[in-house]
């Protein structure tokens, strides 16, 4: 978020520019440490070690003066994506996704003692659909 404060102040000189796209992909998690520990201890998932405060990446950026996407549906992925592409200069995109899909680089231990990758999981598959 710093650093978003930082392109804001230097938003009138990055306007021109090709897309820059800062992409978040909100899972609701802290991902890394989370699934670190999940794949140590055989994927137990300990709330209270995981949970953050709900925060609405895209929002935050348009309070801080950024131009911001939310995307939170996988049929609109490629539209959104293409849009904000098109836009010159800086932009947020934020992706609601699903903490419950292991990142690519989570490993678990196989049966047989060795270390196995889990499949990876498309952005799409990722995307959360909300009620």
């Amino acid at each position: 978020m710093n650093e978003l404060i930082t392109v804001r102040r230097h938003l009138d000189r990055l306007a021109g520019l090709p897309p820059l796209v800062f992409c978040v992909l909100n899972n609701g998690d802290l991902n890394r440490l989370t699934w670190q520990r999940r794949a140590a201890a055989g994927d137990p998932l300990v709330p209270q070690s995981a949970e953050v405060p709900a925060m609405p990446y895209a929002e935050w950026a348009r309070l801080a003066g950024l131009p911001a996407v939310r995307c939170d549906r996988p049929r609109h992925v490629a539209s959104v994506r293409s849009d904000v592409l098109r836009q010159p200069g800086p932009v947020v995109l934020e992706f609601v996704v699903d903490g419950e899909i292991p990142p690519e680089w989570a490993a678990r231990p196989a049966a047989s003692g060795r270390t196995e990758r889990r499949p990876r999981a498309s952005a799409a598959q990722t995307l959360r659909v909300p009620d």
